[in-house]
């Protein structure tokens, strides 16, 4: 996609595989990984938050689909594969492997899921088996980005936050 001495930093050579008008560079997608990730050591570092970046986005897209099913009706990804290597929107790169908005994808579709809906900041859980679920126990375990687990207890009607 770039010549060697081009991958680290990112510079103008990243623009030639970007977009028009506000995507003609990758500084939107950057700020938006920098702020949620923290900023890139290497190229290396970059691909990977990129790849869970594109996990995320697309699972969630998915996920909420699932919970507003049946007033939704159907959800259209912009982008099944790539037709140049690029960096975000599709769910197969250039070369048509499964890159990590496909496998965000994939898990949001799990006939039986937990998911969280970000509008209602509800939790919820989806069944989309051809079969009932009976005697289905959960278990959600909520974790902070700082060695900080949140859980609540059996029985108890507030979250506490412990440290490990």
């Amino acid at each position: 996609m770039l010549p060697a001495d081009k991958l680290w930093p990112i510079n103008e050579e990243w623009d030639y595989h970007c977009a028009r008008n506000e995507f003609k560079s990758p500084a939107r997608y950057v700020n938006a990984l920098e702020k949620r990730y923290g900023k890139p050591g290497s190229v290396e570092e970059f691909a990977r938050t990129s790849q869970v970046a594109s996990y995320e986005a697309m699972r969630a897209m998915f996920e909420a689909f699932a919970v507003r099913r049946p007033v939704t009706t159907g959800i259209i990804q912009w982008m099944y594969n790539a037709a140049w290597p690029k960096i975000f929107w599709q769910l197969y790169d250039y070369y048509l492997m499964p890159n990590g908005a496909y496998f965000g994808t994939r898990t949001a579709c799990r006939p039986q899921s937990l998911i969280y809906d970000y509008g209602a900041n509800a939790v919820w859980a989806v069944n989309d088996g051809t079969q009932p679920l009976t005697g289905a126990i959960a278990e959600i375990k909520v974790l902070t980005s700082t060695p900080t687990r949140c859980l609540r207890p059996r029985g108890a009607s507030t979250w506490q936050s412990t440290r490990r």
